[in-house]
Formats: structure tokens, C-alpha cells, sequence
């Protein structure tokens, strides 16, 4: 079997992962419409409602990894703040609490960027961190660079591991999703003019650096 067979048979497996309970839902809500109790009703219009979510986040990544591989990722690109972004990259998180640490340096540092596909990005990254062990959130600067810096609380890992993390679909989604949202962080980062990396930190723990030229002028 071939790497792209490969490939769609697992987009095709992990499609019917919602597809199966909203088709039982549906055919329940449809076959004793009118014996149904309110409580199991809402219970039935709830799962589709989740599952019906769940897919379409997974059809959104199967349409930006496309328009990734056509590069067609990016739109109007405009001079953002970069703390804004990193702060509403965290309040776009729900019951984040995520306090980012700014250098003073870099508190009026513009970028020239898609505000919503960094937003994407940044939010992917920080989703990763905070589902395998929290977050802490860095942004430095130097060089002309602004450095990004998100670590997962207390997540060991080894150079084979971090290797593949951001270039290969998660076998194990952390949002029940296609796994692709790495992968397409670190695409969106790449047509910013910026890099991706997993590295290890001083404690040895998972860090997700980002960096991003810094806006001239």
C-alpha cells in the first residue's frame, strides 16, 4: 500500500468516528420520535450536535492542509501587534487562564501576518501544551526576530519523538480530530517567513518554539 493509500484509509477511519453515533442518534430521534423522554431526547440532539462539530472541525483541517500543500494558506496580510495576538490566541481557548510572559522589549512589536491563520496557529500550539501536561507562554525578542516559546507542563520527550511531532499527522489526536494541526502550525508559521520547532527545554521538557521576522519600519 502506498504512502497516499495509506493516508486516505486513515482519513476514512477516523471520519466514521463521528459519523456512526450521529447516524445512531438520528435514526433513534426518527424511529420513537414520539416515545422518546425529554431527558433521553436532549441527550440524542446533544451527541449530534458534539459529533456534527467534530466533523466539521476535521473537514476544515482536511481543507486548509490543501490549500497548504497548493500554498494558498495565507490571505491579506496586515502590521499586527504581537502581544495582541498572543493574547487573543489565549482567549480564544475556553477556561484558559494562561498568563503570557512578554519581554518589555518586545511589548510594541509589530509582525506583518494573516491575523487569523497566526491566531489558528498560535491557538493550536497552545491546545497541544495545555493537553499534555498545561502551558507556559514566553515571547522574546532580538535580531530583528520575535521568539515564541510555548512548554508543556510536565511532558518529557526525546529527540526521535520531537523529530516527527510537527511533521506527521498525531496517530493519537488530542482533540479527537484528523491530527493535522501541528503540521499545519508549522505550515502557516513557514509562509509567515518564520520556523517551527519542537525542542527540549533546560528541564527537558517540551517546548514548541516559534519565531517570526519582526515588521521593518
Amino acid at each position: 500500500m502506498t504512502d497516499g493509500a495509506r493516508w486516505f484509509d486513515r482519513i476514512a477511519h477516523d471520519l466514521r468516528g463521528p459519523l456512526s453515533p450521529l447516524q445512531t442518534a438520528a435514526w433513534l430521534l426518527k424511529s420513537d420520535a414520539d416515545g422518546l423522554d425529554p431527558e433521553r431526547r436532549r441527550e440524542l440532539v446533544g451527541i449530534i450536535e458534539r459529533q456534527s462539530r467534530r466533523m466539521a472541525r476535521m473537514v476544515d483541517e482536511l481543507g486548509d492542509w490543501s490549500r497548504a500543500q497548493q500554498g494558498r494558506l495565507l490571505g491579506t496580510r496586515e502590521s499586527c501587534a504581537l502581544s495582541t495576538v498572543v493574547d487573543l490566541a489565549v482567549g480564544a481557548i475556553p477556561g484558559c487562564n494562561l498568563d503570557p510572559w512578554v519581554d518589555a522589549e518586545c511589548a510594541a512589536l509589530q509582525v506583518e501576518c494573516d491575523q487569523h491563520r497566526l491566531l489558528q496557529a498560535l491557538k493550536s500550539l497552545l491546545e497541544y501544551a495545555i493537553a499534555h501536561g498545561g502551558a507556559a507562554l514566553s515571547v522574546a525578542c532580538g535580531d530583528g526576530l520575535a521568539r515564541i516559546d510555548i512548554v508543556a507542563g510536565d511532558v518529557p520527550v526525546d529527540a526521535e519523538a520531537m523529530r516527527w511531532l510537527l511533521e506527521q499527522p498525531d496517530p493519537a489526536p488530542f482533540d479527537e480530530g484528523l491530527g493535522l494541526r501541528l503540521p499545519l502550525a508549522l505550515s502557516i508559521i513557514e509562509a509567515h517567513g518564520g520556523t517551527l520547532s519542537a525542542v527540549q527545554d533546560a528541564s527537558g521538557r517540551l517546548c514548541l518554539r516559534c519565531t517570526l521576522p519582526a515588521s521593518v519600519g
